[in-house]
């Protein structure tokens, strides 16, 4: 469908305040995600239990649905989870690790990435560093640091300073061919890029609600392949995660797919406004990513040709995220600079990070990039 920017920036009262380019930190909530919230707030405000009954349920339903479409899987393959780190700790605890085994990651990968794999230390798995040449990742140093003991590869779709898009492809080929599992942070990727779990060959992947998808905050998801699945413990177990019966039955039997990974009481308004946010974005289309790239390609472009040290190559494989500096104020005063003009965007290890979304306009691209000469000079 055609996007009709001015009905969704009408939907977007951030865009009243300012020119909002840090999608890849904390989104803005769109007013249909908004008024759902509310609208959940005060149900309860007004009724208790006495009406949640009707929506708790159908709410997680909803967001596992909504999320398997957009990963092209199937809802039971889908977890809901407060944000993407405890996602791959969920996978980093459960899996069946013996002493000697390592798990391979980049140093360039945002903490939520890191922590869960370095905290398998004490139960004797190494894990290993491919180190990025000048903030940039090649596959072939990826693919050799790869051995007979590496179980997992834990890698970002795309990566949290440089905008890379990883070659998931390419790597899940090489992770099938080697027994590898390709555990996947989407937190950067999700609802900014197409992604197809199966296609890709993704084994686990954990993203967060509240960047590129414009959802609350404390939300997210893991989509975990079913031959997966099978080889994990429960590491948290509750009344959510068993098969329903009797309450005073204790029977342990883990419910059928990744929803055992739901171990107790989510917020309930939280995840209606997610749903309300992955329906949203499902009901705009494809128009969104292709927006976002687009939107991301032309500061990239604009940027070097104002002068400024933009990372990655021009013209290279293009997330949401465009990270540059230039003259002689730093990226922490530039980004305090920029939003003095009313233009948010965030500083990132030495780096001003931009990341637009779908209804950032070309106006106000020019905007941005005019008060980052401004600076410059």
């Amino acid at each position: 469908m055609s996007l009709d920017l001015d009905d969704i920036r009408r939907q977007l009262p951030v865009v009243d305040r300012w020119i909002y380019l840090d999608h890849a930190g904390v989104s803005p909530l769109p007013t249909p995600v908004m008024d759902t919230v509310v609208a959940s707030l005060r149900s309860r405000q007004q009724h208790g239990k006495a009406e949640l009954g009707a929506t708790y349920h159908s709410a997680f339903s909803r967001c596992r649905s909504a999320a398997a479409r957009m990963l092209g899987a199937s809802a039971p393959d889908v977890a809901l989870t407060g944000n993407t780190t405890e996602g791959l700790n969920v996978v980093a605890q459960g899996f069946p690790w013996r002493e000697g085994d390592n798990v391979v990651t980049a140093d360039v990968e945002y903490p939520s990435n890191v922590h869960p794999w370095l905290n398998l230390r004490r139960r004797g798995v190494e894990v290993r560093f491919v180190h990025a040449r000048g903030g940039w990742l090649d596959a072939q140093d990826i693919e050799g640091a790869l051995d007979a003991r590496t179980r997992i590869l834990a890698l970002s779709h795309v990566e949290f300073v440089s905008g890379q898009v990883n070659d998931l492809a390419r790597l899940g080929a090489v992770c099938r061919a080697r027994s590898v599992r390709l555990v996947v942070d989407a937190a950067q990727s999700l609802g900014a890029l197409p992604i197809d779990v199966r296609a890709l060959g993704i084994d686990a992947l954990a993203s967060c609600g509240w960047k590129w998808l414009l959802g609350p905050l404390g939300t997210g998801l893991l989509y975990c392949a079913p031959g997966l699945l099978d080889q994990l413990s429960l590491t948290f177990a509750g009344l959510d995660s068993m098969a329903r019966g009797e309450l005073l039955e204790y029977r342990f039997e883990p419910r059928p797919g990744a929803a055992r990974f739901e171990y107790s009481t989510r917020d309930h308004a939280s995840f209606q406004g997610f749903a309300a946010a992955l329906e949203w974005l499902e009901h705009l289309g494809p128009g969104v990513q292709e927006r976002v790239r687009d939107n991301a390609a032309h500061l990239d472009r604009e940027l070097r040709r104002l002068g400024f040290e933009v990372l990655g190559e021009p013209g290279g494989a293009r997330s949401g995220i465009v990270s540059f500096r230039g003259g002689r104020l730093p990226a922490e005063a530039l980004a305090a600079r920029l939003q003095e003009d009313g233009v948010y965007g965030c500083e990132r290890c030495g780096y001003v990070r931009f990341s637009p979304h779908f209804y950032n306009t070309e106006a106000e691209l020019e905007t941005a990039l005019a008060s980052a000469a401004r600076a410059l000079r």
